[in-house]
């Protein structure tokens, strides 16, 4: 058994900050405890808790270091689902800690891939530099979800956006149209899609 030896609440009701008498002094975010531990008026001061009990605070505690840090880096940039769990665990959080914090902050629409998606996208259709394969292959290399990059790809990429993006891989990559089905081949395994090419081709004729 461990003793509360003191006790203190903030603005925000969900954080916690305890001192217990084996000398251990943290703060934690109450929704990161077992569901029955998780109302502030269960502790005060002087209040005995089970050794068990008090594992279960320092791993809240855990959560909520993994947390700030998370929200370190959200501060930074946008970021995705797994681009944040990588960075986390390069600093030496549990894994068990940083599932717990992702579930909180994809909950709270801190973290959304859909919208870090559309972001990535947006910043490198930007530049004119780039196929809608390579985009899709770029997104899934950051972790995420195929049906997610496609989604985001279809909202992102309009018919004058991927009209430009045409011109500009065909002026990258110097095709020719020597050959009409090589070359429309070779639009449509970077991903473009008929209809840009038909618009292409008419235009050019």
């Amino acid at each position: 058994m461990v003793t509360v030896i003191s006790l203190k609440t903030g603005t925000d009701p969900d954080i916690l900050r305890i001192g217990l008498s084996d000398g251990s002094l943290f703060s934690l975010r109450l929704s990161y405890l077992p569901h029955f531990y998780q109302n502030a008026c269960f502790y005060s001061v002087d209040q005995s808790i089970t050794n068990e009990h008090a594992d279960d605070l320092r791993n809240a505690a855990g959560c909520y270091r993994c947390e700030r840090a998370a929200l370190q880096l959200v501060a930074r940039a946008e970021q995705s689902s797994f681009g944040i769990r990588q960075k986390l665990e390069k600093r030496g959080h549990p894994s068990g800690y940083i599932k717990k914090v992702l579930t909180r902050l994809i909950d709270l629409e801190i973290i959304d891939d859909a919208r870090y998606a559309k972001r990535w996208l947006s910043s490198r259709i930007n530049q004119l530099n780039g196929t809608p394969l390579r985009f899709l292959s770029g997104l899934c290399g950051r972790g995420i979800n195929r049906d997610t990059a496609s989604l985001a790809l279809k909202s992102v990429l309009t018919p004058d956006i991927e009209y430009e993006l045409i011109q500009a891989y065909i002026r990258k990559k110097r095709l020719l149209q020597d050959d009409l089905y090589q070359f429309k081949r070779a639009l449509q395994t970077e991903g473009f899609s008929k209809a840009s090419i038909h618009r292409l081709l008419e235009e050019e004729e």
